[in-house]
């Protein structure tokens, strides 16, 4: 799947999307700054900022040991209180960066003092790509791969990753509202396996469930900008197929779609099973203990 929005803007815009609310007659004061690296995800860090009387905060960075380095610049994030916590992503691995954190004010801005911080190696089994063609569309993909959900630009350069202990299942996906989407399997077939849902750090925000205690399906989601989301379910039945050319008791298995609300309630539920016959199968496919209807 290719992504056009948010992790290009978190990549490449460098503009305060918020409009100041501060008094004009107070700068801000920008105290301790930390950069830490990201545990999940070594192309990416955090910066943190205590900075007072600012509106956001965003934090430029450049390469530390080449002279020539353009800088980038992160989105401006709300602070909360007297602090910032910052995202920076699409750093290159084994490498040494400055960051400068950047305060908005109804003023302008006002830049702090640097701090540096040396990004650690891509795990050894991450897969790497090679691109050609011209062309390309503007973008990055993003799609499952191994045990990794991965994003990789128009080169073939991974920019960004986030590993699970059994792979992020078949469709690991980039949403309307910013975060990634995986649907991650665990050893025991009988588990509801619910839908993650991951911000640009690679953290869990939230987990997600079809409704009716329904199995959700590996394959789709999709999430509205409002956190409501549209996904595939589930829904097994016992049916009696002998006189169909079936067994009795088969395990007859249909997709429903769900619509479920911001906090999880259901509203949309339907199902195969009240709009088609079994019949509507092809009668070699209903033969079965088990029919993928």
């Amino acid at each position: 799947m290719r992504w056009r929005g948010a992790l290009a803007a978190v990549l490449l815009t460098a503009a305060c999307t918020m409009e100041p609310s501060g008094p004009a007659s107070v700068a801000p004061t920008i105290g301790r700054v930390l950069a830490a690296t990201n545990p999940r995800n070594v192309l990416s860090a955090t910066v943190s900022v205590v900075v007072s009387h600012a509106d956001s905060v965003a934090v430029r960075f450049r390469l530390t040991d080449v002279a020539t380095a353009i800088d980038s610049a992160t989105p401006a994030v709300q602070t909360d209180g007297d602090s910032a916590l910052v995202p920076v992503l699409g750093l290159l691995a084994d490498r040494r960066y400055t960051f400068h954190p950047i305060a908005y004010w109804s003023g302008g801005v006002v830049v702090g003092e640097p701090t540096q911080m040396t990004t650690g190696s891509l795990p050894a089994d991450i897969p790497s790509y090679t691109a050609s063609g011209s062309n390309p569309s503007p973008g990055f993909v993003v799609f499952a791969a191994g045990t990794y959900g991965l994003v990789v630009d128009n080169t073939g350069r991974v920019v960004w990753y986030r590993q699970f202990p059994n792979g992020p299942g078949l469709n690991f996906m980039a949403q309307p509202n910013g975060h990634y989407t995986a649907r991650p399997t665990t050893p025991d077939p009988a588990d509801i396996e619910p839908w993650l849902e991951l911000d640009a750090l690679g953290n869990i925000t939230r987990t997600i469930n079809c409704g009716l205690g329904l199995q959700s399906r590996f394959h789709d989601l999709i999430a509205e900008p409002d956190g409501g989301v549209w996904l595939m379910c589930d829904e097994t039945r016992a049916m009696d197929l002998t006189t169909t050319g079936g067994v009795a008791n088969a395990r007859v298995t249909g997709t429903v779609v769900q619509h479920l609300s911001p906090t999880g309630s259901l509203l949309l539920h339907w199902s195969p099973f009240d709009h088609f016959a079994i019949t509507d199968l092809e009668p070699a496919d209903r033969t079965g203990a088990n029919v993928n209807w």
